[in-house]
């Protein structure tokens, strides 16, 4: 497993801001720093082809920092990560 910094690969869509991958691992660690307490909001979403998304984890009021860990991936679901506010630092364990 590697610590990966994904903090600017976030893209801007619409008033959101999202990160969209297929892990290599079936289990992986999201953890997610925001300058703000409390007024973040973080939706975790799947999909099997990478456009039609399906939200499995919706956390509102998120402290300064966001973590969570995600199991049950199957080979080559997609993962997107989408949050109101930019992460000041944004890491995933895979």
């Amino acid at each position: 497993m590697a610590l990966n910094d994904i903090t600017n690969s976030f893209e801007t869509v619409g008033s959101y801001k999202e990160y969209k991958f297929q892990p290599a691992e079936q289990f992986i660690g999201v953890q997610l720093s925001f300058e703000e307490e409390g007024v973040a909001k973080v939706v975790i979403y799947q999909s099997l082809d990478g456009e039609s998304w399906v939200p499995f984890e919706i956390d509102y009021g998120v402290g300064k920092t966001y973590q969570k860990n995600i199991e049950g991936i199957l080979a080559s679901q997609y993962i997107k990560i989408q949050c109101n506010l930019p992460p000041v630092k944004a890491l995933i364990l895979e």
